[in-house]
């Protein structure tokens, strides 16, 4: 499983309706349908996250998740730092991958 909680062999369709429902534009996930920017909820740790519906389930995840899959063409296999600390800033230049130490 990755970050998301998915499982691996459902990564692949799952990046692919990621980039097929969202793009990303400044700092931010926009849903191409629509055209709108998803707003998403501050979570008590004070990230934004939004709901996607997947396969029939829905998961809750992190902006900054969804940010790094729909720019490196991959779904984030460890933490995705904010490098200026900003829990809200979820540019792609504000992100860093970060390993948990074991």
């Amino acid at each position: 499983m990755n970050r998301l909680g998915i499982p691996e062999s459902e990564q692949p369709a799952l990046l692919a309706y990621l980039k097929r429902t969202y793009r990303y534009e400044d700092g931010g996930v926009v849903n191409r349908r629509t055209g709108r920017r998803v707003q998403g909820s501050k979570m008590r740790n004070g990230y934004l996250g939004f709901g996607i519906r997947f396969n029939g389930n829905k998961y809750c995840t992190l902006t900054q998740r969804i940010v790094w899959a729909l720019c490196n063409n991959e779904l984030p296999s460890q933490t995705v730092d904010h490098i200026n600390g900003d829990r809200l800033d979820n540019r792609i230049e504000n992100r860093s991958p970060t390993r948990i130490p074991e």
